[in-house]
């Protein structure tokens, strides 16, 4: 509804739209994370394109260098970040189904993999050195996924672990995480 009121559109035409842009692969979305099946229907599913490239230029910041320490480039690091591991998932035939968490407090986990028990959350960083802060929400919801593999991927080239967090660079986290499939 938003976007169409943005755009000036009626949300049924939005909606049409963006059933073209998933029926001719150029994205897909990325669905809220619960275990309720009703209440996952319920929230807003986030929208990514297959490609950061038409994500850049339709939002006409293609001229635009990207520098890192920006928001466009956090934005475009997460993007990418979520592309490698849809791509990965697809390509082994992993099995893991994909979302995101936003909790009613606005707490929110980038990325949220779930394969039968295993649970997996994922915090996308684009920084070279992770801070305290950048923990916050994983660290916020360690209670409610006391089970969960809990991940920062950053561009952090030294492995850490804080709060039973792993901090890893995210080339290295999606090897971890894909590793039984890659041998």
């Amino acid at each position: 509804s938003k976007v169409a009121r943005d755009a000036g559109i009626d949300p049924k035409s939005c909606e049409r739209y963006y059933e073209i842009l998933t029926d001719t692969l150029l994205g897909f979305f990325l669905e809220a994370f619960d275990s309720s099946v009703r209440k996952r229907l319920s929230k807003r599913p986030k929208f990514y394109f297959f490609d950061i490239g038409v994500a850049r230029a339709l939002s006409g910041q293609l001229e635009s260098e990207i520098s890192t320490q920006t928001y466009s480039y956090g934005n475009a690091f997460e993007h990418f970040v979520v592309l490698e591991v849809v791509r990965l998932n697809d390509y082994y035939e992993a099995g893991f189904s994909l979302s995101y968490l936003r909790t009613k407090n606005n707490v929110e986990i980038d990325l949220v993999l779930q394969r039968g028990k295993r649970l997996i959350l994922i915090e996308i960083k684009s920084a070279e050195k992770v801070q305290d802060d950048h923990l916050k929400s994983l660290q916020v919801l360690g209670s409610e996924f006391s089970t969960a593999e809990r991940y920062v991927f950053s561009r952090q080239k030294k492995a850490a672990k804080r709060d039973e967090i792993f901090i890893i660079h995210w080339q290295e986290g999606l090897e971890k995480i894909f590793q039984k499939w890659m041998v």
